[in-house]
Formats: C-alpha cells, structure tokens, sequence
C-alpha cells in the first residue's frame, strides 16, 4: 500500500432521492454506538446545532437517560427533562412538547435527559416510544442521542423509528468489534438497511494500525465519513459549554460535522454560490470574450 493510502478520505455515497429541506413530516435521525467514549453525544449536539442554524424546528432529544450529558455540552444545567413530561404524556398533542423543551441560543429545542441516574427508571420504553411518534409532527429534524448499550430496549424503540442512523466508531479494537456486532444484530432483527447508516470515524489517525480501508473491509463498509482528531479542541469547547461548530467553525474538526450534515439533508447544506460585493458587475463568459476580441 501507497504511504497516505491508510489516510484516504472515503467518502460516503448519499443512495436515493435527496430529501426535501423541510420535510412536511419531521425526520427522526438517530446518533447511535454500540461503545461509550466515541464522540456520538459531541456529533449529536454539534449537528443539532448546525441543523438548527438553517431550520427553525430543531429538536435534539438525550435519550441516553441514565448518563445523559448533552445538557453539559450546551451548558443547559437547568430546565425541564423528559421525568416532568411523563404525567401529561397521555393524549399528548405534538405542539405540547415545547413545554418541556430548554430552547438553545440558535433556536434549537432540547429535551434533557434526567437529572440523576437512578430517575432513568421512570421513563419506559413505551413512554419513549410516545414522544418519538410526536416529536416528527412537530419538528422537521429531530436528533436523538441514545444509549450505547445494544441490548437497551430504548435504543431499539429508537432505531425502529429512525430514518435515518449515524453510527459513531473509532479505530480502537474494542470498538471496531462491538461495532461488527451491532452491524450484525441490526441486520438480523431487519432495522438498518445500506442507505439508511451514515458511518462516521471519529479521532481517525494515522497513526493507527487499523487503516481506514481496513476498518471499511472489517465492518463490509463501502465508505466512511472521517473527522479529524483534535481531542484538545474538543476538550476545550465541551468545557465552555460551546459546540465546536460555533466555537470553532474553520476547524478541519467542524467541517467533518458540516460533511456529515450535508449528507443527512443535501437540500438544506446546499453549498450556495459566493456573494457578489455590491457595485461588482460579473459579466457573462461570452460578453468578456466579445470585449478581448475588440
């Protein structure tokens, strides 16, 4: 192998139609990892908030109940959580929700998860399951961290309903294992066809002995997504409570997340033209032929 080949970048191919920016029905897209410790809260909340620059109905929901920590990272430390919705749940109408949702600085909607481990308990599956058939009534793009235990019965309820899956890996062993697992489980139980999983490699090195062909060969991948890494950045911005790609949008970092964005709704990360300075004439390809031939 050519030496950069173990750092190519692979990119991951959009299959099928490109979704509309605002879809009438909201997309439920989901964050998932089988392995804690991979960056699947920081791209949850980073790509909320991007979405939620473009869209104003954003929601980002910390499904990940019992170690919820999207809260920190948008210095969200007070406000309601998913624990005080629970009563009024029942007959519940979509536009409700807002209610119990902390509103960010970019217009993002945010439902915390609960305040202490042990309340993790009172919500069930079933309540779950509930507010992600309400949440796309109301909101055109609804991000979802979950928990990165496979067995977890809120993770499925959410991946049943998801339309779309970001699946966050590193080149660590232990994820790459858990992570062929998990690819394996979804394929039997039917949740997770080709064009509905967005890989991403989060931390990619090279100087890691697992190259990012060899990742792609081990999991039967046919592209990745990779963001760069830069665990002082990140360390920096999840301390100020600022996603990165406010904080630090010209990092090689953020425009991994934008990248990821852009795959999730092409429509709406449209790359626009650049702006034409006021007073600046752009004459037409044929006019500045016609003048050079006078």
């Amino acid at each position: 192998m050519a030496a950069g080949d173990d750092f190519r970048r692979f990119r991951y191919e959009e299959q099928g139609p490109a979704s509309p920016a605002e879809p009438p029905q909201g997309r439920l897209i989901a964050i998932v990892s089988p392995k804690g410790g991979v960056g699947k809260t920081f791209l949850a909340v980073n790509l909320a908030v991007l979405f939620s620059e473009r869209s104003r109905r954003v929601a980002l929901l910390d499904l990940d109940l019992a170690a919820g920590d999207i809260g920190l990272q948008l210095d969200l430390l007070q406000g309601p959580t998913i624990v005080d919705l629970l009563p009024y749940l029942e007959g519940m109408e979509p536009e409700t929700l807002d209610r119990f949702v902390t509103h960010y600085k970019t217009g993002l909607k945010v439902l915390l998860a609960p305040p202490r481990p042990e309340l993790a308990d009172m919500v069930s599956p079933a309540d779950v399951a509930k507010v992600l058939d309400l949440a796309p009534s109301h909101y055109s793009f609804v991000f979802i961290d979950t928990p990165s235990n496979p067995a977890n019965e809120v993770l499925l309820e959410t991946l049943e309903r998801s339309h779309r899956m970001v699946l966050v890996l590193t080149q660590d062993v232990g994820a790459l294992r858990r992570t062929r697992l998990f690819l394996n489980v979804l394929e039997r139980l039917g949740l997770a066809p080709g064009e509905k999983i967005i890989p991403v490699l989060n931390m990619a090195s090279r100087e890691s002995p697992a190259s990012t062909s060899q990742v792609m060969a081990f999991l039967g991948l046919k592209g990745l997504v990779l963001l760069a890494d830069d665990r002082p950045l990140v360390d920096r911005t999840v301390f100020n409570g600022q996603p990165l790609v406010t904080a630090a949008r010209e990092a090689q970092l953020a425009k991994g997340v934008l990248e990821v964005a852009q795959l999730l709704s092409p429509d709406l990360f449209a790359v626009q033209p650049p702006a034409v300075p006021k007073g600046v004439f752009l004459w037409p390809p044929w006019r500045k032929k016609a003048s050079s031939q006078l």
